[in-house]
């Protein structure tokens, strides 16, 4: 019972934690980052935690919360591996 009642409080602050990655990663990758870059990885974290208040039964149901998440998903990998390359010694 008290286990149910933790995943449930930790669902409903999960969308904030997800926006509080996404503001503390703006500055931090000041000078590794184009501006466009550290835009788009903004605002895709905030679209990712707030796909979160949608959740009802799943992360995967119904399909169009799939595909939202799997969007952004999509967008971060890219964003990461771009910035993780650029950070790396010639």
């Amino acid at each position: 019972m008290a286990l149910a009642n933790l995943a449930d409080d930790y669902n409903r602050i999960e969308p904030f934690i997800w926006y509080a990655v996404a503001l503390l990663s703006f500055p931090a990758l000041r000078g590794r980052s184009p501006i466009i870059e550290r835009l788009l990885l903004l605002v895709t974290l905030i679209a990712f935690g707030t796909s979160d208040f949608y959740e009802s039964v799943a992360w995967w149901t119904p399909w169009w919360l799939l595909t939202w998440k799997a969007a952004c998903l999509a967008i971060l990998v890219v964003l990461i591996h771009r910035i993780w390359r650029r950070a790396k010694p010639a």
